[in-house]
């Protein structure tokens, strides 16, 4: 994101409570290494992890043991509306079979984008406080190399701070970070363009951005040749949120709303942070509430 339009609170939130609890960020980050942990937070770790197969693994177990006969996809002409504090959810099915479901409560964790063609109950002046949230579109470049000889890609990765002039966002070493992803000596890298900072390059073809990758990938990574087996090049539309300086009246707007409409919950990363384990916070929460 740009870090200009960016505010701290609502972006990142952990930095902000240090800074307002302990006067700073640094002096926050030390002062809390010292305090007494919970039982709970000992069991926080730091540690980078993954699920065995791909996240995608996780979702499937989710699907499977919550009950395949519990999910509806495939849907078209979704249209839900509100009568009598009841969501009267109408749509057509994969075989074109006509369905109304009758519900005490609807989530939604859609991108703030949709949220106007799925919640059509919802007066247009309402919804545009939250579906104005800008987001950056990203590209994906995933390189796959069976015999790297190039620096040691040893570690995380990082972020390329724009004063470099780059343009790359930033590079992950995913071999690194996370076991049986290559063959053996293999390395591989996913990298990320685009963004706040150069959305032009969403809008590159494959042939472009192949060339921008292989002038900006050699430069950081020093390979003494630039052949990998592995080039495939993701466009993500619509892919990280930015949370400006509107975000307070976006998540007050959301509040209404569920106040307003009982039995309706807004989620997703519209409001809560942007992260995986903001998403699965939230996940929770929301199961919580959903249940209650």
């Amino acid at each position: 994101g740009d870090p200009a339009e960016l505010i701290t609170r609502y972006a990142l939130p952990k930095l902000y409570k240090l800074e307002q609890e302990y006067g700073s960020f640094i002096t926050g980050t030390i002062k809390k290494g010292f305090k007494k942990k919970t039982s709970d937070e000992l069991k926080v770790t730091r540690k980078v992890f993954s699920v065995k197969g791909g996240l995608s693994s996780l979702t499937e177990a989710l699907y499977k043991l919550s009950g395949k006969d519990s999910f509806i996809l495939g849907v078209s002409d979704l249209k839900p509306e509100y009568k009598e504090g009841k969501f009267h959810i109408s749509f057509s099915n994969s075989q074109n079979e006509n369905i109304t479901i009758i519900a005490n409560k609807l989530i939604t964790t859609s991108g703030a984008f949709s949220l106007d063609t799925l919640l059509t109950f919802i007066d247009n002046e309402s919804l545009s406080k939250i579906t104005n949230l800008k987001y950056a579109n990203v590209v994906e470049v995933i390189l796959g190399f069976k015999n790297w000889n190039g620096m040691n890609p040893d570690g995380f990765g990082g972020l390329i701070p724009s004063i470099e002039k780059r343009d790359l966002l930033g590079v992950l070493f995913m071999s690194s970070l996370f076991a049986n992803r290559t063959p053996e000596n293999g390395t591989l890298f996913t990298l990320f363009l685009g963004g706040m900072r150069k959305p032009e390059m969403y809008n590159k073809s494959e042939n472009e951005i192949k060339a921008i990758v292989e002038k900006e990938f050699v430069s950081l990574m020093k390979p003494s040749e630039f052949e990998p087996e592995l080039f495939k090049i993701n466009y993500h539309k619509n892919a990280i949120p930015q949370y400006g300086i509107d975000s307070g009246e976006r998540f007050d707007m959301v509040d209404k709303l569920e106040n307003q409409y009982k039995g309706l919950i807004i989620g997703g990363n519209l409001k809560g942070g942007i992260g995986m384990a903001d998403r699965i916070k939230q996940g929770k929460e929301l199961a919580v509430r959903a249940c209650g």
